[in-house]
């Protein structure tokens, strides 16, 4: 442990394996603790790479509510705060499901991106977990190299409408759920509080673009972080 968080590691040394014929109680501590090393490496993931905060494991007392939790939207959340903090001249590391943002940059600027001749697959993400990438012609580990296609790109190499062609491969529930994703509200983990702008990129998924809202100014709530906050009761202090 440090502070109220823990290491990744002692996860994996003490939950990796089940005991043989574990009781009902084990397997849901294990289950817990699988959870929680997704949630700390994967999808909510800080700077360290290498802990977990112990808040989310309060989510998982109870297994049989975890479905209920927006968890895409603590995502995002969490993903444009460092998003945030990664600009700052200080910066040295960012945290955050980069996973994501770098399957967002490859669909965007395919010039970076490796070719794969397969078939749009859901989740998005998914299709550059496969192991026929073909990074031919393309840099690839190469920091000077991405930079410098940065640096030299035009306006016609950024790809505005990349999900274009795969609209009518979404699996049924994720189109019956446009209303939800599409929504323009908070996003909310925790301390963290980010804006769902979709009322800007609503092209980008086959929706009708009406003139956007004016931006939301964030910078109160960006100010407000989990430092000196360690009883806070965020349901409360966001309820507004």
């Amino acid at each position: 442990m440090r502070g109220c968080e823990l290491k990744l590691a002692w996860l994996v040394d003490n939950f990796s394996q089940l005991p043989p014929n574990p009781t009902q109680i084990q397997l849901q501590q294990y289950c817990r603790a699988r959870i929680l090393y997704i949630l700390g490496g994967e999808l909510l993931p800080d700077k360290s790479n290498s802990r977990v905060h112990l808040m989310y494991l309060h989510l998982l007392r109870d297994l049989s509510r975890v479905n209920r939790y927006s968890w895409g939207s603590a995502c995002l959340a969490n993903l444009y705060r460092e998003l945030c903090r990664a600009t700052k001249p200080n910066a040295k590391a960012m945290g955050g499901c980069l996973m994501l943002l770098q399957s967002w940059a490859w669909y965007r600027l395919p010039f970076l991106a490796p070719r794969f001749n397969g078939l749009p697959t859901y989740p998005f993400a998914k299709r550059w977990g496969q192991t026929q990438l073909i990074f031919q012609g393309v840099p690839r580990g190469d920091l000077t190299g991405y930079r410098s296609r940065l640096d030299h790109m035009e306006a016609s190499d950024f790809k505005w409408l990349p999900y274009q062609t795969y609209i009518n491969n979404l699996p049924r529930q994720v189109q019956q759920d446009k209303r939800v994703w599409s929504a323009c509200t908070a996003l909310i983990c925790f301390s963290i509080v980010e804006w769902h702008q979709t009322d800007r990129v609503r092209l980008q998924f086959g929706l009708v673009q009406d003139i956007p809202q004016e931006p939301k100014n964030l910078d109160a709530i960006h100010r407000v972080d989990k430092r000196g906050n360690q009883d806070a009761n965020w349901a409360t202090k966001h309820a507004h």
